[in-house]
């Protein structure tokens, strides 16, 4: 959170700070393992898994956020809120 607050002016939207947050930490993790010497693989393709999954994630949370909005402000958002996921999607 440290490195986070010492750069807040440079984040203008939500998404790059949780991106933010979700590398500081893969990399803390990472730097404490290598620091253990525990040998744990890294692939190649690391970089690629790790952007698939900050924005799966992020996805996610926008949706929950989304849906939870709806709910709230309207009859229909209930309706709305009942559906399963892939029906909301299409």
């Amino acid at each position: 959170m440290l490195a986070y607050w010492e750069r807040k002016e440079d984040f203008d939207d939500i998404l790059k700070v949780k991106s933010f947050l979700y590398t500081v930490t893969r990399n803390k993790c990472l730097n404490h393992l290598k620091h253990e010497q525990l040998d744990i693989p890294y692939f190649s393709g690391q970089e690629e898994f790790d952007s698939g999954f900050e924005a799966a994630i992020i996805e996610q949370e926008t949706f929950h956020m989304v849906r939870k909005a709806v709910g709230k402000h309207s009859k229909k958002g209930s309706i709305i809120k009942s559906l399963p996921s892939l029906q909301i999607k299409k």
